[in-house]
């Protein structure tokens, strides 16, 4: 069925903020958002891809599920084990992003049905070619969003896999070393659906104290209610400990405030605004003005200047 541009322009469709310097290249993401981060080998894929899926973390959490990292190359082993060492995620965020083994698109299915999983990073695609678009189908029907990692062909030129992906994708990004004699790692955007104009490329961050603005859970549910689900004072709990933990460790800029209500103070509470006072306030405020005065008074000024 068909739908008007008006109605669609009334639309709200669900988007959720990308923590910086991800926001940049990123911005806002919505559920069933599809990305694809590809390059040659050592330019800090893998480990874009962890502190990505740490950055939607209270994402996952708010809509009561986790992020899933499929570990198609290394699994469950010491090399994803010394590399999220590495990049210092907390033990918090760590403990929302479940680590699987590819044993075929079947078994990934039912596992993140099992676990929830609200977001599900592949590393990488190069390992299952054949399941990278069914996988794309699925998660875009079931509202779950994708990051896919590939590796570069020779020369560097374009992505090992099926071309068709990177139409597939909402976003396409590109990991690779200056050639300035710093070889600092960068980040660019090939294609991005939620930005008009990202920028060429931006520094890489290297660990999770280069991400700053994180957004808590309260705001993220706020501002996009249809992404959570009914348990939101557990959810919210749930990411307040979170977001706790990674300032309490110096890894936020920001400092740490509990929303009114559970948590508020005593004085923070009895200082709030009197919901009867505030709706009497505003009913005196619109008897103060008079809309026939105000017509007759606009009238007349009109008259007088045209006079």
């Amino acid at each position: 069925m068909a739908v008007s541009a008006y109605d669609l322009a009334q639309k709200n469709f669900p988007a959720m903020p990308m923590p910086a310097p991800y926001d940049t290249v990123v911005g806002d993401v919505w559920p069933g958002f599809q990305m694809l981060i590809w390059g040659p080998k050592g330019a800090g894929k893998s480990t874009q891809t962890l502190l990505m899926a740490a950055s939607l973390v209270p994402h996952a959490v708010t809509a009561g599920g986790t992020v899933m990292i499929v570990a198609a190359e290394e699994g469950k082993g010491v090399g994803v084990q010394r590399r999220l060492e590495r990049v210092g995620i907390p033990d918090e965020v760590a403990g929302h992003m479940m680590i699987e083994e590819w044993k075929g698109m079947d078994h990934l299915k039912k596992s993140m049905q099992e676990n929830g999983a609200k977001w599900v990073v592949i590393d990488s695609i190069s390992v299952v070619p054949v399941a990278s678009l069914d996988l794309i189908d699925y998660c875009r029907s079931n509202g779950i969003g994708s990051l896919l990692v590939a590796h570069a062909r020779k020369g560097g030129w374009t992505y090992k896999g099926n071309s068709k992906i990177g139409h597939e994708v909402d976003a396409v990004l590109h990991c690779h070393r200056e050639e300035d004699g710093q070889g600092r790692y960068m980040i660019s955007t090939k294609k991005n659906r939620a930005l008009d104009s990202p920028p060429p490329s931006m520094p890489a961050p290297k660990d999770v104290s280069e991400i700053s603005d994180v957004p808590q859970a309260e705001e993220v549910m706020r501002e996009n209610p249809d992404c959570s689900v009914g348990e939101g004072e557990e959810q919210s709990a749930q990411c307040k400990a979170i977001m706790a933990s990674l300032r309490a460790e110096g890894q936020l800029n920001d400092e740490f405030t509990e929303e009114e209500g559970e948590g508020a103070s005593a004085e923070d509470i009895d200082e709030a605004p009197d919901p009867q006072e505030t709706d009497v306030a505003a009913e005196e405020e619109e008897e103060e003005f008079d809309v026939e005065e105000g017509l007759e008074n606009l009238m007349a000024m009109m008259d007088k200047a045209i006079d």
